[in-house]
């Protein structure tokens, strides 16, 4: 898989795929493919919590735990709005801030990847 460089980042890259790797009452999990017409691929990470607790928060970390042993490339996140709650989060299943990118909306966003 090509690595993803957030300058090249356009209107040529597409969602070529979703894939929803788990959907519990407590939380979805899911992994959308981009692509792009030279062939360029990554991979962006969504989870939406329905009801959070400590104990949900346990479960998440394990089945993130086990779902990073058979997907191993890069995963890539941005957060809603700039959030330090948020960044807190998702730097306990690995994501670092890598690079500022704009979105399709023309927000500015910081991009974390969980290498």
């Amino acid at each position: 898989m090509q690595q993803f460089k957030p300058s090249t980042v356009g209107c040529d890259w597409y969602i070529a795929a979703t894939h929803k790797v788990r959907d519990t009452p407590d939380f979805c999990f899911e992994i959308e493919e981009h692509r792009n017409s030279g062939g360029g691929q990554f991979c962006m990470a969504h989870i939406a919590i329905h009801r959070w607790s400590p104990a949900v928060l346990k479960r998440m970390s394990e089945e993130w735990r086990v779902l990073r042993t058979v997907v191993t490339c890069p995963l890539y996140a941005t957060a809603p709005l700039q959030d330090a709650k948020w960044q807190k989060f998702v730097s306990r299943f690995g994501f670092r801030p890598l690079d500022s990118v704009i979105t399709n909306g023309g927000a500015q966003r910081t991009l974390f990847v969980s290498p």
